[in-house]
């Protein structure tokens, strides 16, 4: 479900559920209280994804803690998907500035969520730590402020 945004470059969404999905979300970010802005809703992602570490990382001792995962990375979706919603439906855009923020936030959580994992012990865990390893030896694209700026120009056109 292809949406033009104010930059001109088109934000692609082709999940089954894409149409209903964006319709809860203007829906949730039309009712939002004004004291909340964009800003608010991408900490409490990011705090989310920290959140969900931990419990991660208690699973291998306690298994009914992969209950609270699976709350904060709800959480997490309710704040990373909202923020720029809230942002489009308030004509209140930075589309530099959230196409940066927002991939390198998405980065750090993963890594925590990731890094919790390896800290567990059990089944799976030298795989995810080789994993882990190997993506943090190899630097990530599309981070930096110039290549997003130079994603969105190419987008644009």
């Amino acid at each position: 479900m292809p949406t033009r945004t104010n930059s001109g470059h088109v934000r692609v969404h082709g999940s089954l559920l894409a149409a209903a999905e964006k319709r809860a979300l203007v829906w949730m970010a039309e009712r939002m209280p004004g004291w909340v802005n964009s800003d608010h809703l991408t900490l409490l992602g990011l705090g989310a994804m920290l959140a969900a570490g931990l419990p991660f990382w208690a699973a291998s001792a306690n298994p009914l803690a992969l209950w609270a995962v699976v709350a904060a990375l709800a959480v997490n979706w309710f704040g990373d998907s909202l923020d720029g919603t809230l942002a489009r439906v308030r004509d209140q855009q930075r589309p530099m500035y959230g196409y940066y923020v927002d991939h390198v936030i998405d980065i750090v959580g993963a890594f925590f969520l990731l890094g919790a994992w390896r800290c567990r012990r059990g089944p799976g865990a030298s795989t995810t730590r080789r994993a882990l390893g190997s993506a943090l030896r190899s630097p990530s694209r599309g981070v930096s402020p110039s290549g997003a700026a130079g994603r969105l120009r190419e987008r644009a056109r």
